[in-house]
């Protein structure tokens, strides 16, 4: 999945905002210009989905904290996020011989809170899921499945003030209504008495009328993984144990090292890559200490046999290894990095961000990065970019300079986008 869209209002910094997105995207703008109040919309979305409304407003510090401090008249926050199937993967659904399947090509997420009178206190207002795509009937005949396409579609699931209401439709309506009955999981009497409790998320409810389609959304916006990453740690000892996949500061990045260099095939690739940005790294090992504890090691080509420990290695060398690891190594179809130039040579940096747009392009995955730093501008390419900035009211705004015809004067005459970005004409 790609997100294609995002909007919000009276969100953190933002009055308004509705921004479609890339496969690859480089927000830039000035130090508190709103970047990480951006990032926050997708950790916010991913705590809903992973711990419920509750933890995830508590983790930005309160719902004081979550609307915009200039707009206090108004007492609702609302977000929207558009998402786009790259794959034709079907979903089935009902255990009988003659199934149904849908085939996801266009989601809508849409979610509204109501903050009551004493300003420390919410709920959800209205909350509402659609999900565009081709029906499918499947039938299984002696272990074969055989897939027939029945029409074009939309599922949606709209709740208001606690009340759900469930809708199933087609363009032609060609869809046997005894197999779209199979997608609930009430009939039509329950389902006009059913209610949430004001802080349940129906991407959270798992007793909704159509439960599928919320595990199917909770797990496209699990896709979204956010890395900020710090050096420090993997230079220290590391657990034995821990997480299979990359933590977000990359705590754990000797541990990952350790797992990758255990398989044959992704210790060459891991190699090759690290090569073509570091050549004097020959060979990167793990060594287990005690009973509970590992730590890294490098050999460069300078040494006849003489490891290095990761106490020496430089904060660059940690981060583009970090880097590689998210791009290639971890199965994510969403990847937010903040600031990623950390510590890396600015001749690096080109080699960075063609390594960004390979993996966005070859491998599909969409990469939404954040920066302040005129050598990614430099070389990020200007329809890439997303300029994020404070207006006189005190408002973030997000502007694609590629659209403003002031920006391609000023580059039709011999100016660069980097020269532009640190003399603030961008804008």
């Amino acid at each position: 999945m790609q997100i294609k869209r995002v909007s919000v209002k009276n969100y953190r910094s933002f009055e308004e905002l509705d921004i479609a997105l890339g496969k690859f995207n480089v927000i830039v703008g000035a130090n508190a210009s709103g970047k990480s109040n951006f990032i926050s919309i997708f950790s916010f979305i991913k705590n809903l989905v992973e711990f419920g409304l509750n933890d995830a407003i508590s983790l930005v510090g309160g719902i004081e904290y979550l609307r915009n401090v200039y707009l206090l008249h108004n007492d609702k926050i609302s977000l929207e996020i558009e998402a786009e199937s790259l794959k034709n993967g079907l979903y089935r659904f009902s255990p009988f011989k003659e199934e149904m399947a849908i085939s996801p090509k266009k989601i809508i997420y849409k979610l509204e809170l109501l903050i009551t009178e004493n300003e420390k206190e919410y709920q959800i207002n209205e909350e509402e899921m659609k999900i565009f795509c081709k029906f499918f009937k499947i039938n299984i005949d002696n272990e074969e499945m055989k897939e027939n396409f029945l029409d074009d579609g939309e599922i949606s699931i709209l709740r208001t003030n606690g009340k759900i209401q469930c809708k199933v439709s087609s363009k032609s309506e060609v869809i046997d209504k005894d197999l779209v009955k199979r997608l609930y999981l009430f009939d039509d009497e329950k389902i006009s008495d059913m209610r949430l409790d004001p802080d349940e998320s129906i991407i959270r409810g798992r007793s909704i009328p159509i439960p599928f389609i919320s595990f199917m959304i909770e797990r496209i916006l699990k896709g979204i993984h956010l890395y900020e990453i710090n050096p420090k740690p993997p230079k220290e000892f590391s657990r034995i144990s821990g997480k299979s996949e990359l933590e977000p500061d990359g705590k754990n990045l000797i541990l990952i090292l350790k797992k990758l260099l255990n398989d044959k095939k992704k210790e060459e690739k891991l190699a090759e890559i690290i090569k073509d940005f570091l050549p004097f790294i020959e060979k990167i090992s793990i060594d287990k200490l005690a009973d509970k504890y590992i730590c890294a090691n490098i050999k460069e080509i300078f040494s006849k046999d003489k490891f290095l420990p990761a106490s020496l290695m430089s904060d660059g060398t940690i981060n583009i290894i970090a880097l590689i690891i998210i791009l290639y190594f971890e199965e994510k179809p969403i990847i937010i990095i903040e600031e990623p130039e950390g510590n890396i040579h600015p001749f690096l940096i080109s080699k960075v961000i063609d390594m960004m747009k390979d993996v966005s392009h070859r491998m599909k995955k969409q990469i939404i990065i954040t920066t302040h730093n005129p050598e990614i501008v430099k070389y990020a390419g200007i329809e890439h970019l997303y300029l994020m900035q404070r207006n006189n009211k005190g408002f973030s705004n997000m502007v694609k300079p590629e659209e403003n015809k002031q920006v391609q004067i000023f580059l039709e005459n011999q100016m660069s986008i980097d020269e532009l970005f640190i003399q603030n004409f961008l804008g």
